[in-house]
Order: C-alpha cells, then structure tokens, then sequence
C-alpha cells in the first residue's frame, strides 16, 4: 500500500476501499489518505478505522473529517483525536461530536478544542465533558466558556475548574457559575478566582463562599469583593475572614462592614484593622466597634 501514488488511491473504487484491512490502512502515508475520495473514505470498515495512526490523521482533509460516519466517528481512539488539528476538529459535524467516545475524548488538548465550536460544545453530553482534561479545558475560547449549559457546568470537576484561567473564568456566565459544585469551586486556582467579576461575586451561592479556601479570598479583586452582597458577607466563616487582605477590608462598603459580625471583627489580625477608614468605623455599631478594640 505504502507504494500506490495518490493517483491510484483516487482510482480505488468503494467497492476496493471497503475491503482494505487496519494494517492496509496503516500503511498509508497522509499525502495517500489526502487523495483518498470521501465516498472511499466512508467505505472503511470501523476495522480499518482502527488503524489509523497520526500520520493517516494528519493526511486528513477537512472535507474528509466532515464526512466520516458517526460509526466510524465512534471508534476513534484518544491518540486518533489528539493528532487532529484545530481546522480539522472545527470541521467535525455536530452529529459526529456526540458519537465520540469517553475514552476518546481523554486525547483532546487544547490544540484540539481550542477549533471547538460553540455548537460542538453545546453537544456534548455531561459524560463527555466530565472525561475533558486539563489541556483540553484550557483551550476552551472564551465564547466556548459562555456557551458551557449549566447543566455540562454543573459536572466539572475541581481539577478542570483549575484549569480555567481568569480570562475564562470572567466569561463564565453567572447561571453556569452557580451550578458549579462546592468541590469544584475549591478547584479555582488563585489566578483562576481573580478573574471573578463583581457581578459573579454577587452571584455565589452561601455553599460557594463557605468552600473557598483563605488564599482564594485574598485573591478575589476589591471590586467583586464589594460587588457582594451583605447576606454573602456574613456567609464567610471567622476563619475565611483572615483570607482578606488590607485592599479587600478598606474597599468594604458602609453596608458591608455594618454586616460583619462581631465574631469575625474580633478575629481579624492588626493589619487587617487597621485598614479600616474612617468612613467604614463611623459605619460600625457599638458591639462592632468593641470587637474591634478587644
């Protein structure tokens, strides 16, 4: 097989290119698989499929990748799938997205969904997304991140949720965002969390804000920081509390400081403060302001 020019792989007939074996395919170099018809193509048992290795991969044209058949689609292995190319991976219909195995999908980096489109995405099922690993997460576009459903957000898990950079994280949508469990926001990494938005930050739920950690806290900007709400500053734990840092305790607004409660005052160390102004003390009850000078 290794010896046929692109001239006599255009002359297989569908009837020849249904019999050829794993091994036969194998042997094909990516400028023979190129020249390979698609009416050829599709004639492939999913025997032959399976002998495809990252040179018949990379020989694919995205005219080819379209018209594979979802039977063939679901008999591609993780090391098949890793040495697509993004135009390749874009070129992939929706029907064939849905009929990728799990144990495929393991083989996805970001130079592979980083051509996902969003339509792509919105097919994948939660098993499908739940198997994406790292790389794969962190070639998610932006307009990816907003197109996540909640209920594919709501089954990342810590590990992915740390491969999100800030950029995505800002794009996540506050519904999808909400939906992420209290495990996988423990995941967000302190690069991850600094890209909240004051508009998500209003948005965590009570279980959220009890899950993050004193290093996620202090790595929240000021202004989600103040984008919270009274109930959700009350929500953080006295130990929490010693996650926030000078800014975050000097940009608190009047609101929030008269919602601190006196047992997490007392707690904070002297740094902490006294970063308080003026403005924020004057905001203090009395039983706040005794707490405080303890």
């Amino acid at each position: 097989m290794s010896g046929l020019g692109t001239a006599s792989i255009v002359a297989l007939t569908t009837a020849q290119a249904a019999e050829l074996s794993s091994v036969q395919i194998a042997a094909l170099g990516s400028a023979q698989m190129a020249a390979m018809e698609t009416a050829d193509l599709v004639k492939l048992d999913t025997s032959a499929i399976r002998g495809f290795g990252a040179d018949q991969v990379s020989g694919l044209t995205t005219a080819q990748v379209a018209a594979i058949t979802t039977a063939q689609t679901a008999v591609l292995s993780s090391s098949m799938l890793g040495a697509l190319s993004s135009t390749q991976m874009a070129a992939m219909t929706t029907a064939q997205i849905g009929a990728l195995g799990t144990l495929a999908l393991k083989g996805l980096g970001a130079t592979q969904t980083e051509g996902l489109t969003t339509a792509q995405l919105a097919k994948l099922s939660t098993d499908q997304i739940k198997v994406l690993g790292n790389s794969a997460i962190s070639g998610l576009s932006t307009a990816n991140v907003v197109a996540i459903s909640t209920a594919q957000a709501a089954e990342l898990s810590s590990t992915q949720v740390a491969a999100f950079s800030s950029t995505q994280i800002a794009a996540m949508e506050t519904a999808d965002l909400v939906k992420l469990d209290t495990s996988a926001i423990k995941g967000l990494s302190s690069t991850g969390i600094a890209g909240l938005t004051s508009a998500q930050a209003a948005a965590l739920t009570t279980g959220q804000i009890t899950a993050l950690s004193t290093l996620q806290i202090g790595n929240i900007s000021t202004s989600s920081i103040v984008g919270m709400g009274t109930a959700a500053i009350q929500a953080f734990t006295t130990n929490q509390m010693g996650g926030f840092n000078s800014q975050q305790i000097a940009a608190l607004t009047t609101a929030q400081v008269a919602a601190l409660q006196t047992q997490d005052i007392a707690a904070l160390s002297d740094t902490q403060t006294e970063a308080f102004t003026s403005t924020q003390l004057a905001a203090m009850s009395t039983a706040q302001l005794n707490a405080l000078f303890l």
